[in-house]
């Protein structure tokens, strides 16, 4: 089967998700969609064909020379040009969306034939009801679970838990990583060994979650790096990996640090708490009802105080 995926070549998670994918042999017919603000690598893939980031369009590349180039195209989030998925329907071609849920708008003019739900939090909102008589809706397209897969390579045996690693990244939107939350509990953790390490790519926007949180930035035993670190060493010379998250379903991140052998702390709520071990788990205050913009799926925000995270870290 020849499978098409449309993705970044950035080091970055949906980058690295299409280059993981195509090392591993389930894609065969990568299409990079160029970034703008971020270094692209296309030799990543010595195969693909780039789409211009503006005015593009994915139809040339899904025939070519009278030919189907590929069966399915799958899609981390979004397609970028949807105006492919009716060319592919038309070739008969399927389409398959690996969703983020909180980034999925209501309705669409076109839907995929299939979601892969990455998370559990995402089969609920793609349950795949494929009911009756009604407009097209999510609820039509079929959908399954399936963990996304995670490379173990990196995996060492921690034996202390004083070393501790938040990756902002792009921080993301509403910050829902909770990087200002854990930021305002470092200097409410008591143990004097504590050590906190906060990366972020986003020089600019991490910038501004670090002035709502002077306390911290005096404090010796927080460190901030800014830039991209190779892959590979991402995880070198740290015990645990810290993420207060408000609202993802699949959080790779996640996956990738407990992968690597860090114990993982995040907000104690569903998905997480299914399949990680509680004890290591922030307690949530409460929800909020939110969403990125009023055309896209509401989703519950977790709000976790920095005083629990604090407490969780002495623990």
């Amino acid at each position: 089967m020849r499978v098409g995926a449309i993705g970044y070549a950035v080091e970055q998670g949906l980058g690295r998700l299409m280059y993981e994918f195509v090392r591993a042999g389930v894609v065969t017919h990568p299409i990079i969609w160029p970034h703008r603000q971020r270094k692209n690598h296309p030799e990543w893939y010595s195969t693909a064909s780039m789409v211009a980031p503006e005015g593009g369009s994915l139809a040339k590349f899904v025939r070519q020379n009278g030919k189907n180039y590929f069966d399915v195209l799958l899609a981390w989030e979004t397609f970028f040009d949807w105006t492919a998925l009716v060319t592919c329907r038309e070739l008969g071609i399927k389409t398959a969306l690996i969703p983020m849920h909180e980034w999925t708008r209501k309705t669409l003019d076109v839907y995929p034939d299939f979601v892969i739900c990455p998370s559990k939090l995402d089969l609920q909102y793609f349950p795949g009801l494929r009911t009756q008589n009604r407009p097209p809706c999510w609820e039509e397209v079929s959908s399954t679970y399936l963990p996304v897969p995670v490379d173990p390579s990196t995996w060492k045996q921690r034996t202390t838990a004083l070393r501790f690693l938040h990756n902002a990244g792009n921080v993301g939107h509403r910050w829902h990583k909770g990087t200002l939350e854990l930021l305002q509990a470092v200097p409410l953790v008591k143990h004097p060994d504590f050590r906190l390490t906060v990366r972020g790519q986003d020089v600019e926007e991490l910038n501004k979650v670090l002035k709502q949180a002077p306390e911290a930035c005096k404090d010796p035993r927080l460190t901030i790096e800014l830039g991209e670190v190779p892959y590979e060493k991402l995880w070198d010379g740290f015990d645990v990996y810290i993420a207060p998250e408000k609202q993802n379903g699949l959080s790779l991140p996640l996956q990738e640090a407990r992968a690597a052998g860090l114990v993982v702390m995040t907000s104690d709520r569903f998905p997480h708490n299914d399949w990680l071990p509680r004890e290591y788990l922030i307690p949530v205050s409460r929800y909020e009802r939110a969403n990125v913009g009023s055309s896209y799926l509401d989703f519950d925000s977790a709000v976790v105080e920095p005083a629990d995270i604090a407490a969780k870290i002495d623990e």
